[in-house]
């Protein structure tokens, strides 16, 4: 204003993105049953973590989701095989800003559902199936 006035704007508002300080790590070879854990840390204010499962495109319920300080874990109770798969956790705040984890994968051991049975009647030399 070249009449010595001042001119009055709306506040800008400054949008961070939260900080990811430790990514979860890939989980191997968990046996059925056992609990898991993914860990993610991050620093921000206000932070809303969502983690879901990448291979089935679905979101995981709260109650699996615990804050520790500036942690944030997702614990299964007990591995299952539909529990493997791909893990992503987006971090949010409430001004906008957000970041993804990189994919973490669980895997689980392979489980024997059924032992073979005997081959009693079988003859050497013979071919012999288990099934």
């Amino acid at each position: 204003n070249t009449t010595g006035g001042s001119v009055e704007t709306n506040p800008a508002q400054l949008t961070t993105i939260p900080q990811i300080t430790e990514e979860p790590h890939s989980l191997e070879d968990v046996a059925p049953g056992k609990p898991a854990e993914f860990v993610v840390k991050a620093i921000g204010k206000n932070l809303a973590y969502t983690w879901y499962h990448q291979t089935t495109k679905q979101f995981l319920p709260n109650d699996k989701k615990v804050i520790v300080g500036n942690a944030q874990i997702l614990r299964i109770d007990k591995v299952k095989s539909s529990n493997e798969g791909y893990y992503i956790c987006t971090i949010c705040n409430p001004t906008g800003g957000s970041v993804e984890t990189i994919p973490v994968q669980l895997t689980t051991i392979p489980q024997i559902t059924e032992e073979p049975h005997s081959l009693e009647d079988a003859i050497q030399g013979e071919s012999a199936e288990f099934v």
